[in-house]
């Protein structure tokens, strides 16, 4: 979204992506998931929630790697 709102991109990321997952907090603040390489992106979501997630998104390289089938 543009800063004046007038603006927005939609990006599109294959759910069978396969990136690097960095360590993620647990959702209930009591420690953190251990980072992971080489696996597909929608995992994330299930080990962190949204926040791990964005943190997937935001420090992944770009990434042509798709997972078999």
């Amino acid at each position: 979204m543009s800063a004046d709102h007038t603006n927005a991109t939609a990006v599109s990321i294959p759910r069978d992506l396969v990136v690097p997952i960095p360590s993620c907090p647990r959702e209930d603040g009591k420690g953190s998931y251990s980072a992971m390489s080489a696996q597909p992106i929608n995992n994330a979501f299930s080990y962190g929630g949204l926040n791990c997630v964005v943190q997937t998104v935001k420090g992944s390289p770009a990434s042509t790697s798709r997972s078999p089938g």
